[in-house]
């Protein structure tokens, strides 16, 4: 009898172990690829002063394997808000990069929840450093994220402001 209970006993934790790994491994590897997308967008927009201006190609390449066509900008500038294609998305980040000579992205409390499958959502704060010779803007901007999974990859379908205080 105790010998029966001993191995069911083993049987249940040998059993637990590889199940409970495989559901945080996917769970943790669907939040990794959604973490590793903003880094990328973090890397597209950054520049730093020494870099010289980056391809086009690079540029285009880096938008249509983070950005769903069509993307949505949601934000407090009504000139930069609106649906944009992959095509657009890159000539605008090209545009703002030769504006300025140092570019620093990058987002702070990143929460990301997947809905269901093939669907998540983030929240974050966003923080951009922009230097025009000494001259620098600060900006940090709460902001929220919808992403959508499309043939194994997570790609951003919409980026928009969240209003914490009204003045």
């Amino acid at each position: 009898m105790v010998k029966k209970s001993f191995i069911a006993i083993f049987i249940l934790i040998s059993l637990s172990f590889p199940i409970h790994y495989a559901v945080t491994r996917v769970m943790v590897s669907e939040e990794t690829r959604i973490r590793k997308q903003f880094n990328s967008v973090s890397a597209l927009i950054s520049k730093e002063r020494s870099e010289s201006t980056a391809s086009a190609y690079r540029i285009n390449l880096a938008v249509s394997n983070i950005f769903h066509d069509p993307f949505a900008l949601k934000i407090s500038d009504p000139a930069f808000s609106g649906h944009y294609r992959p095509q657009e998305l890159a000539r605008e980040i090209i545009r703002i990069r030769s504006l300025y000579d140092q570019i620093n992205l990058s987002f702070h409390d990143l929460s990301i929840e997947i809905i269901e499958d093939g669907h998540a959502e983030a929240l974050f704060t966003a923080q951009i450093k922009s230097y025009r010779g000494e001259r620098g803007i600060r900006d940090v901007q709460e902001m929220e994220a919808e992403l959508r999974k499309i043939n194994g990859d997570w790609f951003l379908t919409k980026i928009k402001t969240v209003v914490v205080l009204r003045k």
